[in-house]
């Protein structure tokens, strides 16, 4: 993904979430959860209070899908590579087995947490 992709999206979902901030009465979160990656490393939303966090649920099915795995791949490695403080990219399939998860994962060379 390059870094026009970034800013643009990053531009968007900050248009987004002022929008949707001043519509609200007050601002909403996200509800707390706890998931286990591919690994078992445990992730739990609310560490991550006060960062940028990309939640991204996904089925591997799923054309669009695929095709956005491999551009966030893409980002969370350039990001990686420029060693800069990365937002906080938490994906994630709960429908789905998870041998299934973990093939298609290694068949994607996604490095990211996939929860």
């Amino acid at each position: 993904m390059s870094l026009k992709r970034i800013i643009l999206f990053t531009v968007l979902a900050a248009a987004f979430l002022s929008i949707s901030i001043a519509f609200a009465q007050r601002p909403s979160y996200a509800p707390d959860f706890t998931l286990n990656d591919l690994s078992g490393t445990e992730y739990t939303l609310s560490k991550y209070q006060g960062k940028v966090v990309l939640l991204n649920f996904w089925v591997t099915w799923c054309p669009p899908c695929r095709l956005e795995m491999s551009e966030l791949q893409k980002a969370f490695q350039e990001l990686q590579d420029k060693k800069k403080e990365e937002p906080v990219l938490l994906t994630i399939n709960i429908q789905e087995p998870k041998p299934v998860v973990q093939k298609f994962a290694d068949e994607m060379g996604l490095t990211f947490p996939i929860l």
